[in-house]
């Protein structure tokens, strides 16, 4: 499984440097060694395991994506330490940059009405994670405004409001002086780049659409190991539609849903579009609710017919940490 060793760089401070440019998004997994490090493929059978079934369909609509990104360690830091339960990281105790900015990358992209956007979405997301700026925060939210009207109208920015706020207020200095974005804004300015991206770009994506739910496993060990060797890692969830992500315990067969389902009449749901007004969630005949009778999905790449209406690319994010012993 050792594909190749290197020596590792003299540490620096972490928390002041940000991941170079040419440590794009990569399809392996770096670990410690007593002089250097080594390299685990991901695409190692034994690392990753995936399944996937087209069902009664013609032609396959679901995508998968396995990957692995560098993230600026001070954002990791910072993202732990606001969390809902805080954790105080240090990043320097991984060992080097590379070690403390890996994050393991994981997608599963559930299409409807063609593969054309699981697809696009399996193949870009990563890298706009990786390389979202908050600089391109206001003309992101401006165009998700001004392009879906309706429900949008009245948007903010959502989980991206402070930054808008520094724009409106003409505090750009907060962009050009390092403020950190949360792995949460990251996520969503991803999220909104790419849906903007597949409207503006991907034919059919009116009328088609996609799920997205994905995960980052980042070790907090010192030195820090490979996520699935790690005694503590923290667990995000990027998520958006209807794709159930678990969380298994080895040892007791536990399970733990890390995801809910953004259908109208769910309580996270019926509170963002209850402004939208009564009347608007429908029952089909097999009784299935769907939003303005016909979307079940109410959070979403594509379908720009219903973006005005209140479906969204938005995602909802959360993080864990678990223990890996």
């Amino acid at each position: 499984m050792l594909a190749s060793i290197r020596t590792r760089p003299p540490l620096a401070r972490l928390c002041n440097r940000r991941p170079a440019r040419a440590r794009a998004v990569h399809d392996f997994i770096r670990g410690p060694m007593d002089k250097g490090t080594y390299k685990v493929p991901l695409s190692s059978p034994k690392i990753v395991g995936s399944y996937s079934s087209r069902g009664y369909r013609e032609y396959q609509e679901d995508a998968s994506s396995v990957h692995a990104l560098q993230l600026d360690p001070a954002e990791l830091q910072q993202s732990l330490a606001k969390s809902k339960k805080p954790v105080d990281w240090n990043p320097e105790v991984a060992g080097s940059v590379f070690l403390a900015s890996q994050a393991g990358y994981f997608g599963i992209f559930d299409g409807h009405g063609g593969p054309q956007v699981s697809s696009y979405v399996a193949s870009k997301l990563q890298s706009l994670i990786e390389s979202a700026e908050p600089s391109s925060i206001a003309s992101v939210v401006d165009w998700t405004k001004e392009k879906h009207g309706g429900y949008f109208k009245r948007w903010r920015g959502g989980a991206l409001g402070r930054w808008t706020r520094f724009a409106q207020e003409g505090q750009a200095a907060s962009v050009e002086n390092g403020d950190k974005m949360t792995l949460e804004e990251r996520l969503t300015l991803a999220f909104l780049q790419a849906d903007k991206e597949i409207l503006e770009d991907v034919n059919g994506s009116e009328r088609c659409g996609s799920t997205a739910s994905v995960v980052l496993l980042h070790s907090l060990d010192g030195p820090a190991q490979p996520y699935w060797g790690a005694k503590k890692v923290a667990v995000t969830i990027g998520h958006c539609g209807d794709t159930r992500a678990l969380l298994c315990t080895r040892a007791t067969g536990q399970v733990v849903a890390l995801t809910e389902k953004h259908h109208a009449e769910s309580r996270v749901e019926a509170s963002r579009l209850r402004r939208m007004g009564a009347g608007l969630l429908v029952s089909d005949s097999y009784g299935e609710s769907r939003w303005m009778g016909a979307v079940e999905n109410t959070r979403g790449f594509g379908d720009g017919q219903w973006k005005p209406s209140g479906v969204t690319a938005e995602p909802e994010v959360s993080t864990k940490v678990i223990d890996g012993t």
